[in-house]
């Protein structure tokens, strides 16, 4: 084999040209011994014509490749079952008419959604290129970021009674249709108002408000404020707060005791080292009946792991991102769960506190516990 050397300080700065170091594994691959052999004067020739070095696309993996994965596989990577997919491409498809291939391209998105791989990595493995991964990308989360009112809906009068019977059947809690609480989305370090994002943690965030069912479904969900902000704050300045203006008064949400007390959201007995033993079980049951909402937090997060850290600096950006994942969140749980018969829910408690206050209104529940 023909060969010539080359100085460390040139295979070094053609390493640093090439793309992420794959020239030296190709060296290496050639002749393990040495770095002076033909495979790098190809690649010095091929950078030269402006060539790329090596192709690592994977040709055929929507086409060829994902139809032969079995249907625990297609979940395990895309979160979703086939005949969910379909779905979402048919509710998506007027939107996505601009968009050339969208199957490909939504399956891409998707990808890139539930893993926290690179762009590059997901861009070679759907055969495309890096920026027209990124591009799609936009498009399609502002499309399902556009349809949240689809996947994420408030419930009527009539539904929340439902939402109550299943609660009260799941966590013994009566009067309970949902489940608020703060989840912290980690983002990259700001330039601008960096101490305002950073949260009680240490590291830079913004807030996703959610409010859950029993289901685990998000019934209402607001983002982007910065992480220093307190739940209580956000929560006086959403429209989730107007919103329960309307509720039924035997109705309400559950809380942790972040937020303040009011007829429509139910917070635990802050404990002084004097509660009863009423006021306890009440707790207990509170706090059993309200880790609903930590686990539709984690089964997101578990499912949609890019949101685990976000690289993004623009906000829009941001907060498109997390919305798209709570609708998609949504739409999988509701194409793929059993729903029980409203028939073997058991009876919602009467339980007379149209007339009384907040506090009165939770003294009642937690003696009928």
């Amino acid at each position: 084999m023909s060969s010539i050397t080359i100085s460390p300080n040139v295979l070094a700065a053609i390493i640093e040209f090439s793309d992420d170091g794959h020239l030296l594994q190709a060296v290496e691959a050639t002749d393990p011994t040495t770095t002076s052999n033909t495979a790098v004067v190809a690649c010095m020739a091929s950078l030269s014509e402006g060539q790329p070095l090596f192709n690592h696309r994977i040709e055929g993996f929507v086409h060829y490749d994902i139809p032969r994965y079995n249907d625990p596989t297609f979940k395990a990577h895309f979160r979703m079952t086939r005949s969910t997919f379909q779905l979402l491409l048919e509710e998506l498809m007027t939107d996505l008419k601009c968009v050339v291939e969208p199957i490909s391209k939504l399956l891409s998105v998707i990808w890139l959604l539930a893993t926290e791989e690179s762009y590059r990595r997901v861009a070679d493995r759907f055969g495309m290129l890096k920026g027209s991964l990124h591009f799609h990308m936009l498009i399609i989360v502002e499309v399902l970021a556009t349809n949240i009112t689809n996947f994420v809906m408030w419930p009527t009068t009539e539904q929340m009674e439902i939402m109550a019977l299943e609660n009260q059947q799941h966590h013994g809690f009566p009067g309970c249709f949902g489940y608020v609480d703060g989840s912290h989305i980690h983002i990259k370090g700001r330039k601008e108002n960096r101490e305002s994002y950073i949260n009680r943690m240490g590291y830079s965030s913004v807030l996703l408000q959610g409010v859950c069912n029993s289901n685990m479904e998000f019934i209402h969900a607001y983002a982007g404020w910065p992480g220093s902000i307190h739940d209580a704050r956000m929560f006086r300045n959403s429209d989730l707060s107007d919103l329960l203006a309307s509720v039924p008064k035997h109705l309400h949400l559950l809380g942790d005791s972040a937020y303040h007390l009011s007829h429509a959201l139910m917070t635990p007995f802050r404990d002084h080292g004097r509660l009863t033993s009423v006021q306890k079980k009440y707790n207990v049951v509170h706090g059993a009946a309200r880790s609903v909402i930590e686990r539709s937090f984690a089964l997101l997060k578990g499912k949609f792991r890019r949101l685990k850290y976000l690289d993004m600096s623009l906000d829009m950006t941001i907060l498109s991102f997390i919305t798209s994942c709570v609708g998609l969140h949504n739409f999988i749980l509701r194409n793929e769960k059993c729903t029980d018969s409203i028939d073997t829910l058991i009876p919602l408690a009467e339980i007379d506190v149209l007339n009384v206050d907040a506090s009165a209104k939770r003294n009642t529940i937690a003696a009928s516990l």
